[in-house]
């Protein structure tokens, strides 16, 4: 992922989190991302019985370097037939937003119940892993990120939200 000044590290700030529960309350601080790649949700369809949401984006004027094979030897050029254009997705969601088919035709009583939810795995799929490591652990925004994406996997969204600061002694 390249593009502003071909820098390879992506500061995700309050324009580049989408509106979904792990990210609302994360738009006063930033992510950085180092190395990241494109991830995006594949196009909706009557198919699929889940969702998929983006959660963060690259800011504008990036773009998914496709040809990476002579990164070493040559600078990335932005190829407009080529490469992915910006705002490149960096992160997505996915649940399950129906009862498969499958279900519904194996416990027809289900298909109309007013109170049978979804149950499921959920997915969260990042195009970075560096973000979570010790050398960015001590930005909040990536601290955060973490968390509530655990939260929110764990269907536990009282929990998403800013963590407390460490006090200071």
């Amino acid at each position: 992922l390249f593009g502003m000044q071909t820098v390879a590290e992506i500061y995700v700030g309050k324009e580049e989190y989408s509106d979904h529960p792990i990210t609302i309350d994360l738009k006063n601080f930033n992510t950085i991302l180092f190395g990241a790649c494109y991830v995006s949700p594949a196009p909706p369809n009557d198919q699929m019985p889940y969702q998929a949401t983006e959660l963060i984006h690259a800011p504008e004027g990036s773009w998914g370097e496709t040809d990476v094979a002579d990164l070493r030897q040559k600078k990335p050029e932005n190829n407009m037939d080529v490469d992915v254009q910006g705002p490149v997705s960096l992160g997505v969601a996915a649940q399950l937003k129906e009862l498969p088919k499958s279900v519904t035709q194996a416990h027809p009583n289900m298909a109309t119940d007013p109170n049978a939810k979804p149950q499921g795995a959920r997915l969260i799929v990042f195009g970075d892993v560096n973000f979570v490591s010790n050398e960015y652990a001590e930005n909040p925004g990536n601290v955060d990120l973490l968390r509530n994406s655990i939260s929110w996997l764990a269907k536990k969204e009282t929990q998403l939200g800013i963590s407390a600061k460490a006090p200071d002694l």
